[in-house]
């Protein structure tokens, strides 16, 4: 294939202007759609990987597990074609920054703006295993923060190691013995094999994710993939109020499923995994006792809660077509409902008992869910005490990296 250069031309179609991104196995270019007069992506593949059978299978699948998956939340996939014999695949082009990006330069997220990325991210999750499409390298990098309409979108992208189930359509490309992935985010079932996992690895990648998003720390690391996937099975979790006591405590019980070594015991789907997000972020656990000098900080989130209950993520199935507007961004979320223990009465000899926990309201109990593209706003204050790591810059593309 002769070289990509700005001003050719693919296919007599696209005219690419701009190099985007590129790795060792592909590129992604800006170019301009003459027939429709738009602006497009164009991810082309390069090097050895087009000698590769196995790449060149999967970069196929990628295009059909984007095309299969309807939901504003996905990336959109417009063609597949292939230029003087590189395949390539047309995509919506998307302004705004990754999830990995963002968490680099803040450090961490308000409990409220995180939850609101994850539930987006599981509303794509529950529509995308629906249609038998299981992603396998969800990471920060693959969560795009898009900017559409004046309201932040969040996107799913790179199904490029994707497992479509019916085999009908395409055959999975991976062997038995390959770990196709990102090290830090598998799940410990991904960590055997990539061949036989299911959307259950996904939602426990979404489950890293949050923990990372909400404490600035991995729940498990190594000095080495040895050290990490031997902790991946077998280390103990530390409950995220360790981290930060100023979380909300139901994210304790929270983790303690969705991070559960057998997938049975983990959410089974991500309308599940988004709900129990939305009450994690409610229940803030028991109240302190009277004159208690616990901090400040660590106050209910319950009234912020109740309005992320209220997100797009939570009307999980829908796939109505996203129509975002600035005056659609949902009621604000940045005032939370503090509640203090009242004083005991003079009498009494003895510090008044604990509080029970709040109780988390039923499912038939919960809001009626928004329509899929209304956003609501997530203040974008860090959380106190937040501390930004620095971690290894990430290798080349390679079939078991460690990345951000």
């Amino acid at each position: 294939m002769n070289p990509l250069t700005s001003g050719r031309l693919i296919s007599g179609r696209y005219r690419l202007e701009e190099l985007l991104g590129e790795g060792g196995m592909g590129v992604v270019w800006r170019a301009y759609d003459l027939e429709l007069g738009r602006l497009v992506a164009l991810k082309f593949m390069r090097g050895a990987a087009l000698f590769d059978s196995g790449s060149v299978t999967r970069f196929r699948q990628e295009a059909q597990a984007l095309a299969r998956v309807q939901v504003p939340h996905v990336v959109q996939v417009f063609e597949y074609g292939a230029d003087l014999q590189a395949p390539y695949i047309v995509m919506e082009l998307l302004k705004g920054e990754d999830l990995g990006q963002r968490l680099k330069r803040l450090g961490r997220l308000s409990p409220v703006a995180a939850v609101e990325v994850v539930s987006q991210v599981a509303n794509a999750l529950q529509v995308a295993h629906a249609a038998g499409v299981v992603h396998r390298d969800l990471k920060p990098g693959n969560i795009f923060l898009a900017q559409v309409g004046g309201a932040e979108v969040v996107k799913l992208l790179d199904f490029g190691v994707a497992k479509l189930v019916d085999d009908t359509l395409a055959t999975d490309a991976t062997q038995t013995s390959e770990l196709m992935g990102v090290p830090h985010y598998m799940s410990p079932e991904h960590t055997h094999s990539a061949k036989h996992v299911d959307g259950r690895t996904d939602l426990w990648a979404l489950a890293v994710i949050l923990y990372r998003a909400l404490t600035g720390e991995r729940p498990f690391d190594g000095e080495s993939v040895a050290d990490l996937i031997f902790n991946i099975r077998f280390a103990e979790l530390v409950p995220p109020s360790r981290v930060d006591s100023s979380l909300p405590r139901g994210f304790d019980g929270f983790f303690a499923k969705a991070l559960a070594r057998a997938p049975d015991e983990r959410f089974q789907s991500g309308e599940e995994f988004a709900v129990a997000a939305a009450r994690a972020l409610m229940n803030a656990g028991p109240r302190p006792l009277a004159g208690s000098t616990r901090p400040r900080r660590s106050r209910v989130w319950a009234g912020v809660g109740l309005g992320l209950l209220l997100l797009p993520a939570l009307a999980i199935g829908s796939v109505a077509v996203l129509e975002p507007s600035p005056s659609a961004a949902g009621p604000s979320l940045t005032s939370g409902a503090a509640i203090a223990s009242e004083p005991p009465p003079p009498e009494a000899l003895a510090p008044p008992p604990e509080s029970p926990p709040a109780a988390v309201p039923s499912a038939s109990a919960l809001p009626k869910p928004m329509p899929v593209g209304t956003l609501v706003k997530a203040p974008r204050k860090l959380a106190p005490a937040a501390q930004a790591t620095t971690h290894p810059a990430s290798p080349g593309p390679v079939r078991l990296k460690v990345d951000y």
